[in-house]
């Protein structure tokens, strides 16, 4: 059973990084955790504001509301959908939901896949080469997977920044129909990719056999509220909220949550600013010797020190005193101590971190 000692280490840990190297919150410039440095959308705020009128009363039980927005945007019906106290919560259930025999996961990928049994489950590790860009193999899946299984693919995956083409997702969910099997896609990130990139939305409507993990806490910038949902067969959403508590979805959230979904403009805002800003930091990032900048369809972007000789421990311990934070990466297996994830943010921020590597190393 795994402790708070063993747990992973994540980024967005400004608290801690404060104290670390005397400096406050404020003067830190976090590129570790992958939020939308546009913060809240301006309805968001106004949502949240008036809400805190009801604070005196419970929030919906099943944040009904919340369902509906997300059923409207995702275009799938109002049963398949169960909202949570972030993606994680959701994660974390998707293992006592389906009581897998092992659990399969790519290598690297989010270190919090397969968690939440009390019982250990044999795990999986199925490795991605950085000579091809850390690509996800089908062929190599189709070679590993047998029945019993629970394979988390993340999409885009975390940390590499990779997506999945919808003949990829097809397959996938081919193959655990075919396996006595599951699949868990975790589209966190997907809303920074799209309206290009495919989704597993339907899949995962039309099949107890696929779940589509989302979070509204990244694009949305709302990661101290805590906000996710499933998207999952009637049947199966229909079991999943009777292993959940009511009212976990706080009132606060509820109102982000519709009023970001909303916001039209501020979602256009988003996908326009992040290819540019992304393709700058990028190309900041590729002219520093010693870096080799593996390509991202996501908010961040994986880094790899090794031709520099300097880990991205002590490139941290470099960048940190200017309040600047990087993800280290070791701690992702498949992944050693040279690679670090940087998050992308606004251009002016970008060019002082692509600065302050550049001295560092």
């Amino acid at each position: 059973m795994n402790t708070l000692a063993e747990k992973p280490v994540h980024g967005g840990d400004i608290w801690m990084a404060a104290a670390k190297y005397h400096l406050q919150p404020e003067q830190i410039v976090d590129f570790s955790a992958s939020i939308n440095p546009l913060g809240p959308s301006p309805m968001a705020r106004a949502a949240i504001h008036e809400a805190t009128a009801l604070l005196n009363h419970y929030p919906e039980p099943q944040a009904a509301s919340l369902r509906r927005a997300l059923a409207g945007c995702l275009r799938i019906d109002e049963p398949c959908i169960v909202p949570g106290n972030g993606c994680m919560e959701l994660m974390y259930l998707a293992v006592r939901v389906y009581e897998p025999r092992r659990i399969v996961c790519l290598a690297p990928s989010y270190s919090e896949y397969g968690m939440g049994s009390l019982e250990s489950i044999p795990r999986q590790m199925i490795r991605l080469n950085p000579e091809d860009g850390f690509e996800v193999d089908i062929d190599e899946i189709d070679r590993r997977l047998i029945a019993g299984d629970m394979i988390f693919i993340g999409h885009p995956n975390n940390p590499t920044g990779r997506l999945l083409d919808e003949g990829q997702l097809q397959a996938l969910a081919g193959l655990v129909e075919e396996r006595d099997a599951f699949l868990v896609v975790d589209q966190a990130f997907l809303d920074f990719a799209l309206p290009e990139a495919s989704t597993a939305v339907s899949l995962a409507a039309n099949s107890q056999r696929v779940l589509v993990l989302g979070s509204l806490t990244k694009f949305f910038a709302l990661p101290g509220l805590r906000l996710g949902y499933a998207v999952a067969h009637p049947a199966l959403a229909r079991k999943m909220e009777k292993m959940l508590p009511p009212w976990r979805v706080n009132s606060l959230a509820i109102a982000a949550g519709v009023a970001s979904l909303k916001d039209e403009r501020f979602i256009q805002q988003t996908r326009s600013w992040l290819p540019l800003s992304r393709g700058q930091l990028a190309d900041a990032l590729q002219k520093i010797a010693g870096l080799n900048v593996f390509d991202s369809a996501a908010n961040f972007i994986l880094v790899n020190s090794c031709l520099s000789g300097r880990t991205a421990d002590q490139i941290q311990e470099q960048l940190a005193p200017q309040g600047l934070l990087i993800r280290n990466c070791r701690d992702f297996e498949g992944l050693d101590e040279y690679y670090f994830r940087v998050a992308v943010r606004g251009m002016e921020e970008n060019l002082r971190l692509a600065g302050a590597l550049a001295e560092a190393l």
